[in-house]
């Protein structure tokens, strides 16, 4: 209800995508919502933006229950196929956000949802082989540097995730 009404309100002025944050059950600690560009310099690292109480603006989102306004949706081509998973939701957000249109997230968590474990770190050829395996292949990131940026930054950073996936 809480995000129906805010997206009602927030579009009203302008163009708004609204997301419900989501948080573990175990640990309370935000899963899914919204995410910051972490540094100007550095632009395909996030930080995850969770509730603080009051609706606060983020750069974009990866969630799992998000509005966003089916003209805008419409005109940026809707969920890139190329993505398995939530660079998906990343790479729409930036997209809305390249078109003028802002993410809110909304000041609670509005539902649970477990993010996916990295406890059980498998080998190295395990590791090589899943790289480009989903839900989340390097391929997609490499993919959204070379949709993003222009060819030497691209691959730059599509060189750092390959290295990123090894250490």
């Amino acid at each position: 209800k809480e995000l129906l009404i805010a997206y009602i309100l927030l579009n009203k002025t302008a163009p708004s995508v609204v997301s419900g944050p989501m948080c573990s059950r175990m640990t309370d600690e935000t899963t899914y919502g919204g995410f910051s560009i972490a540094r100007k310099f550095r632009p395909a690292t996030f930080e995850r933006v969770g509730p603080n109480g009051a609706l606060r603006e983020c750069d974009t989102f990866n969630g799992n229950c998000v509005l966003v306004p089916a003209r805008l949706r419409d005109e940026v081509g809707g969920l890139d196929p190329a993505y398995h998973h939530s660079y998906g939701d990343i790479d729409l957000g930036l997209a809305l956000r390249n078109r003028g249109c802002k993410t809110y997230l909304l000041p609670d968590h509005i539902g649970y949802c477990e993010v996916q474990s990295a406890q059980n770190i498998p080998p190295l050829h395990k590791r090589f082989r899943a790289m480009f395996a989903a839900p989340h292949p390097v391929s997609d990131q490499i993919h959204l540097a070379y949709k993003r940026y222009s060819w030497p930054l691209a691959t730059l950073i599509a060189g750092i995730q390959v290295i990123k996936r090894f250490s």
